[in-house]
């Protein structure tokens, strides 16, 4: 299940879509005291889940200027809750 629900509208024609994603903020690293328990930072992880309107899944059909377009989006929205 997606973590992430964006409400938005996006193109010219301002099209009103449901933006379904799922993002981890990742792990800080352990890098002290015993080296058994210790590990590496992980990053940030992010996966579009669908691009929905008027009930159609689009994510298949989107360009890669598109994805990348609306991941930007995604990540902000994210940023702009506080939980980046």
């Amino acid at each position: 299940m997606p973590d992430y629900t964006l409400k938005t509208k996006i193109g010219d024609g301002e099209v009103p879509v449901a933006i379904e994603f799922e993002y981890f903020p990742g792990t800080p690293a352990k890098d002290s005291g015993d080296p058994d328990k210790c590990y590496p930072a992980e990053g940030p992880t992010y996966r579009l889940v669908s691009v929905v309107s008027e009930g159609f899944d689009y994510i298949d059909l989107l360009s890669d200027s598109w994805i990348n377009k609306i991941d930007e989006l995604c990540i902000n929205h994210v940023a702009s809750i506080g939980e980046a």
